[in-house]
């Protein structure tokens, strides 16, 4: 039988980057990392940005509908740095009403780290 891997959602105020290639690099290594743990990141700001221009007002709220779509298939929603911004609070306010789990990086590898011990 096949295993199912789960979705993890990636969301994160990229607080530290500036430019959008910043914004790829760190979402990148947070897509890395979360794969690592077991788990198909998810990640609108890496995806979404490949097609939809954030400061256009039909694409922003294309954006918003799509990323809130993906989140909906995720499991887990994954936050990857400090938890601040509109983008992250609204993707919290989401997976809480959904009841989806919602973790941080640093949680999600800690709980990975703790089922390699044991097998």
């Amino acid at each position: 039988m096949r295993r199912s891997i789960p979705l993890a959602y990636v969301t994160a105020s990229y607080s530290d980057c500036s430019t959008g290639a910043q914004i790829a690099k760190a979402a990148q290594k947070y897509c890395t990392r979360i794969k690592e743990a077991g788990y198909i990141p998810i990640c609108p700001d890496m995806y979404l940005s490949m097609f939809l221009k954030r400061n256009n007002a039909k694409d922003k709220v294309l954006y918003k509908e799509m990323s809130e779509e993906l989140l909906r298939r995720c499991r887990v929603l994954v936050v990857c740095d400090e938890p601040s911004g509109e983008n992250v609070a609204s993707d919290i306010a989401l997976a809480k009403r959904l009841r989806i789990a919602i973790t941080t990086l640093e949680g999600i590898e800690k709980v990975e780290e703790y089922l390699l011990k044991d097998s």
